[in-house]
C-alpha cells in the first residue's frame, strides 16, 4: 500500500473516529524534536500559518493524486454519510466532495453536497444544486463541483447570483414553490428529490 494512500486512510478513519482534523495533522506531521518544551497549543500558535498550509498542500495532493478504489471510496462515503465534514476546513471538505462526485455523481453523493454548501454559507451555489438535484441532473452537479472554486487553502469564494449556464436557479426554485433553505436532516433533504 502507497503512502499517500495509508495517509488517506488514515485521515478518513480518524475523522469517522471522531477526531478534530487538527488533531490528525498535527500527530501526523509533529516533529518531536524541535518542541521539547512546548504544549500542543504553543506549538500550533507558533507554526499555525506556515505549518497547516503545508499541510493542507499535502493533502491536496494526495486527494487529487490518489484515485480511489472501492475500500477508500468506501469509506469517504461512510465519512460524508456521517456529516463529519460540517465542521471541518472549508478547502479539504471541497476537495473531498469534488473527489467523492468525480468519483460517483450519484444522488446521495449530490444531496450531501448540497447539503454541505447551504450549511456553510455557498448559498446561490446550492440553488444551482438544487435545481440540478431536481432535474435528476447529476453530471451536471460533478461538472458545477469540479468547474466553480470554491475554496482555497486562504480564502472561501461565493457566486453572486444563481445563475448557471444561463438558468436562474433561484427562480427556478421559486416558480416551482420550493423552499431554498436546507431541510433539517439528511433524509427530508434525499426524500424531497423525486
Amino acid at each position: 500500500m502507497c503512502k499517500r494512500y495509508k495517509i488517506l486512510l488514515y485521515l478518513f478513519t480518524s475523522i469517522l473516529d471522531g477526531k478534530n482534523i487538527f488533531d490528525c495533522l498535527f500527530y501526523q506531521y509533529w516533529d518531536k524534536r524541535t518542541i521539547h518544551s512546548l504544549t500542543k497549543t504553543e506549538f500550533l500558535e507558533k507554526i499555525w500559518d506556515n505549518k497547516i498550509s503545508r499541510i493542507y498542500y499535502i493533502l491536496y495532493n494526495l486527494i487529487t493524486d490518489v484515485h480511489f478504489d472501492s475500500q477508500l471510496y468506501d469509506l469517504l462515503e461512510k465519512l460524508i454519510q456521517s456529516e463529519k465534514l460540517i465542521c471541518q476546513p472549508y478547502f479539504l471538505a471541497i476537495e473531498l466532495y469534488k473527489k467523492i462526485l468525480s468519483y460517483n455523481p450519484n444522488k446521495e453523493n449530490c444531496v450531501h453536497f448540497y447539503r454541505y454548501l447551504i450549511i456553510n454559507a455557498w448559498e446561490f451555489e446550492s440553488f444551482i444544486i438544487k435545481g440540478l438535484l431536481f432535474e435528476k441532473k447529476y453530471e451536471e452537479i460533478k461538472e458545477f463541483a469540479l468547474q466553480h472554486t470554491f475554496a482555497t487553502i486562504d480564502n472561501s469564494f461565493f457566486l453572486e447570483s444563481s445563475i448557471w449556464r444561463n438558468v436562474d436557479y433561484f427562480e427556478y426554485l421559486e416558480s416551482r414553490n420550493i423552499d431554498w433553505r436546507v431541510e433539517p436532516t439528511f433524509d427530508d433533504s434525499f426524500q424531497l428529490f423525486p
